[in-house]
């Protein structure tokens, strides 16, 4: 079994999901299926290794310091970024057509290189996970949608978005007036301000001056 593929220990580098945001972080800690994990932003968290991605690697020296951690996550994040914009990941849906049902992230990962590394696995990963109208995670591998679906789920979005369009702007004209009125109101314009206490005095007799 290759490295990428292996259950995670002290030095290897890893990636789980929180708040459908991808976190990558290193192995500090591992004992009987649990792990404590330092990640690239230097937070420390524990979890089951079940939670990871199902892409791990590469192993670094486990006993490497906080700074040589970091600097090998950092250059990791460098290059997994690199690697995601040099895929398309409508051609990878186009070629998994007819191919497969589903299938894991380095069997993608291979139809753009022969020997996929784990960044290159990692990134393409990634990818799939975004590609939401075009593929399921379901963990430890990726349902490749038909074309109906596809073009179902982007019908889907799209309509998303313009429903979320109209209420920003709807939020928008209302805040107009709002404005308005506030401004209005500190210029001595509105209920209680300068104009009302700009009003003549009353003269002798209670008698208003004209």
């Amino acid at each position: 079994m290759s490295d990428h593929l292996m259950t995670p220990r002290p030095g290897c580098v890893a990636e789980f999901l929180q708040g459908n945001q991808v976190q990558l972080a290193w192995v500090l800690e591992e004992s009987s299926g649990k792990l404590r994990l330092v990640t690239l932003t230097k937070r420390e968290v524990k979890m089951p290794a079940a939670r990871l991605l199902p892409w791990t690697g590469p192993v670094h020296e486990a006993q490497a310091s906080r700074e040589d951690i970091q600097h090998a996550l950092d250059e990791h994040a460098t290059r997994r970024a690199e690697l995601e914009a040099q895929v398309d990941v409508a051609e990878l849906w186009e070629m998994a057509q007819g191919e497969v049902e589903e299938a894991r992230a380095q069997w993608f990962a291979q139809l753009v290189w022969q020997d996929p590394d784990p960044d290159q696995i990692a990134a393409v990963g990634r990818l799939l996970l975004e590609a939401k109208t075009r593929f399921k995670f379901q963990p430890p591998a990726f349902l490749v949608h038909p074309a109906d679906k596809v073009e179902l789920l982007e019908s889907r979005q799209a309509e998303e978005l313009w429903r979320e369009k109209v209420i920003t702007a709807g939020q928008d004209l209302f805040q107009v007036p709002v404005d308005a009125q506030g401004r209005a109101a500190r210029a001595g314009h509105g209920p209680g301000g300068a104009r009302q206490a700009a009003r003549p005095a009353p003269g002798p007799g209670g008698r208003t001056r004209r």
